[in-house]
């Protein structure tokens, strides 16, 4: 995982729903939690999924944008954000080049890992959580942004 309070990696991606996200531009409205996730339609990552949609208003509420990311296709976010009711964007990393950047790609190149960061509107990485096999950690993540949040 990369650091706190090192800089986050430039990125634009695409999402599910055909728009383009780019870092810069994001971090421009608030901070950004940015998490990677390994697939759609699992059942970690679903219940990962839907942790975050059920934080989704706090956040907000307190500056704190949502951005998930894997290396699936626009189709398989696209059914997964509307099976779940995501309110938030599911970014398109085909070539896992961004993945590879924030060290979200699990040995061999095969998946890209669980792995969440935290990101402040100046680009800098403020938090992170790991777990491959267990939201907990994300969760707990979660919990110190609300705390920093509105302290």
């Amino acid at each position: 995982m990369l650091e706190i309070g090192t800089q986050a990696p430039e990125f634009e991606l695409p999402s599910g729903d055909g728009e383009s996200y780019s870092l810069a531009e994001g971090l421009k409205e608030g901070s950004i939690l940015l998490y990677f996730y390994p697939f759609d339609f699992t059942p970690t990552c679903t219940k990962e999924a839907c942790m975050y949609q059920d934080k989704s208003q706090s956040l907000k509420e307190n500056g704190v944008q949502i951005w998930g990311v894997n290396a699936r296709g626009a189709k398989s976010h696209t059914a997964f954000k509307n099976w779940l009711g995501l309110d938030f964007p599911l970014l398109i990393d085909a070539d896992k080049k961004v993945a590879r950047s924030y060290d979200a790609l699990a040995p061999l190149k095969l998946y890209v890992k669980r792995i969440s960061y935290w990101i402040s509107p100046e680009g800098v990485i403020l938090d992170r959580a790991g777990g491959d096999f267990s939201i907990k950690p994300h969760r707990e993540m979660i919990d110190r942004i609300l705390e920093k949040s509105t302290a």
